[in-house]
């Protein structure tokens, strides 16, 4: 079994052969300078591959994974990326008991075959975006070319009228927290909010944040999972 929290410490290996013009002879037995070996840390080579269908898609290329509907029977939530991601995983297993499923792609504007892929198995397609500028875009793109619904395609503030991103759960006192965590002095940024999540979801701890941020994620969870069904 693959932990995708694992998966934020991995790296991508890529062998590479050069090309030889020499004779078949001579470009079968290649020494090790003709071979370009890349390590890629996970994180940078998803990045890097904007194409890709979700996060988890190196990975599952690597293992010659398949889905099939023995695996694919029951639908969830498809998030724009990884922040969003482990945020609501971390929320989903800290109170919610793990139960709700969550789908990670590279960006707002890449759910596409994704979408595809749901709606070709029968599955309820859920998307959940960010009330943002390209978050509120994309909802009305994939609503006009896929015909989704209202009820296919929502964005945070639909949920919750005080979110306009994930971000938007932790107030000044969680950042703080979360910075003296980190041991950095300077302003808390998403980047550190995710290191933090990530870390703490693989450790199955709970960050010590405000009253206030678990109101807010009890109840935004709580609406993520009724907007699943």
């Amino acid at each position: 079994m693959v932990e995708p929290m694992w998966l934020e410490q991995a790296y991508i290996v890529q062998n590479e052969i050069m090309a030889s013009d020499d004779s078949l002879f001579d470009s079968a037995v290649i020494d090790d300078a003709s071979v370009d070996v890349k390590v890629t840390p996970y994180r940078q080579f998803v990045d890097q591959n904007p194409n890709l269908v979700s996060y988890f898609q190196p990975i599952l290329d690597r293992l010659s994974v398949v889905p099939s509907k023995f695996d694919l029977n029951a639908g969830g939530v498809i998030v724009e990326g990884k922040s969003d991601y482990y945020i609501l995983q971390y929320l989903n297993a800290n109170y919610f008991g793990g139960k709700l499923n969550i789908f990670p792609v590279t960006g707002a504007g890449t759910m596409g075959t994704m979408i595809g892929l749901m709606k070709g198995w029968g599955l309820p397609v859920r998307i959940l975006l960010d009330a943002d500028k390209a978050g509120n875009k994309e909802k009305e793109r994939y609503q006009t070319d896929y015909f989704l619904s209202e009820i296919e395609v929502t964005t945070l503030r639909d949920l919750s009228s005080n979110l306009k991103e994930i971000e938007d759960l932790f107030n000044d006192e969680d950042r703080k927290r979360i910075s003296k965590i980190l041991a950095k002095s300077s302003k808390t940024t998403k980047k550190d909010i995710l290191t933090v999540m990530q870390e703490h979801l693989a450790s199955g701890k709970r960050v010590k944040l405000t009253a206030d941020f678990s109101r807010k994620a009890k109840k935004l969870i709580k609406e993520v999972e009724n907007y699943s069904k």
